[in-house]
């Protein structure tokens, strides 16, 4: 498939399960995100979506009730068991303003109108920048990521509580 190629000036990747011969990044979570999603082998295909280039948002109302739109950094494909396909729209964040707990829910929402009108399981997933440079050793699959997020998100709340 040809695309036409975009003006990128800021860091990016060589990776070849995405669409593009370089992957565009904003910084050094991103980066290191598109070479795990590379190396995960339940990922079949993913992109970074530089949003001059793909233009795919997420319309939101942010705190002060005016519609923003949320720029989404990756989507993927996850092959699980006996080859069922789910899609992931994927935040990874460092930084956390005031709209972030707005565009995630509705990222999540979108997932959910998609999955029930394309027939596709879509799914939201963010990755905290603290978390991805926590970690010793990536994992080698995006499912065993997920684990290990969700056991430390369940640390993280249950330290909140105490």
């Amino acid at each position: 498939m040809e695309v036409d190629g975009f003006y990128w000036k800021r860091d990016h990747a060589q990776l070849k399960k995405t669409i593009f011969n370089y992957t565009p990044v904003y910084n050094e979570l991103e980066k290191g995100f598109a070479k795990f999603l590379e190396s995960a082998t339940d990922i079949s295909k993913f992109a970074a979506l530089a949003e001059t280039f793909t233009k795919f948002n997420i319309p939101y109302l942010n705190k002060k009730g005016s519609q923003g739109l949320y720029y989404p950094d990756f989507i993927a494909e996850q092959i699980i068991n006996r080859g069922k396909k789910i899609n992931w729209i994927i935040e990874t964040k460092g930084f956390e303003d005031e709209n972030v707990q707005y565009k995630d829910a509705e990222a999540a929402h979108w997932c959910q109108f998609a999955s029930k009108h394309t027939g596709v399981e879509w799914k939201f997933l963010k990755i905290p920048d603290k978390f991805f440079r926590g970690l010793r050793e990536l994992p080698g699959t995006f499912e065993e990521m997920r684990k290990k997020l969700d056991a430390y998100t369940q640390s993280r709340d249950t330290t909140k509580l105490l």
